[in-house]
């Protein structure tokens, strides 16, 4: 026999959706269930421009959140970035280092992507997993290629590495990511 006061059964069915949508946000914001993976690429080169390619299945959902320019620390407004491109002055050989804050839709497998660059220099990108304080290191991938004008170099990061700490929650913009010179 059920004692349960009728009001206490109708404020139960009102509160168990909402219990759930709380529990699966702070799940997801402890490193648990989303829908993307959030990575830091820190990007060091010396050549004149410098293109970072993610291949497929990876290339189709994924966005940069944020990029800013960590050096040179003058003469920023003459370096452009779109996407992972960085274009600095043509045979400029000035160190450039850029920030991004990337956003990768879950996959089931490694991630890969092509790195070229212009003949001078060479370009090295840092790869770290942005999902809690304490952020790990993904890996260091440097292409110091000059045998051609566009020097592609073919990487790998381990989805291992890359889902760590979970996946979270990501909701892009419609004007794409940030642009910081600092």
């Amino acid at each position: 026999m059920n004692t349960a006061h009728p009001k206490a059964k109708t404020l139960v069915m009102y509160l168990m959706p909402a219990f759930f949508t709380c529990f699966a946000s702070l799940q997801s914001a402890a490193g648990g269930e989303g829908d993307y993976y959030p990575v830091r690429l820190v990007v060091e080169t010396d050549s004149d421009w410098s293109h970072i390619e993610i291949l497929p299945p990876w290339d189709k959902d994924w966005h940069v959140a944020e990029a800013t320019i960590i050096e040179p620390k003058k003469d920023q407004h003459l370096i452009r970035i779109n996407g992972l491109n960085i274009n600095g002055q043509p045979y400029d050989d000035t160190a450039i280092e850029v920030e991004f804050i990337v956003y990768l839709k879950k996959q089931t497998e490694d991630l890969e992507f092509i790195i070229t660059k212009g003949s001078i220099g060479s370009t090295t990108v840092k790869a770290f997993n942005y999902n809690t304080d304490e952020q790990s290191r993904i890996g260091t991938f440097t292409n110091s290629e000059s045998d051609s004008s566009t020097n592609p170099s073919k990487y790998r990061m381990s989805l291992r590495k890359i889902s760590k700490y979970g996946s979270v929650d990501y909701t892009p913009s419609r004007k794409g990511g940030k642009n910081r010179k600092k």
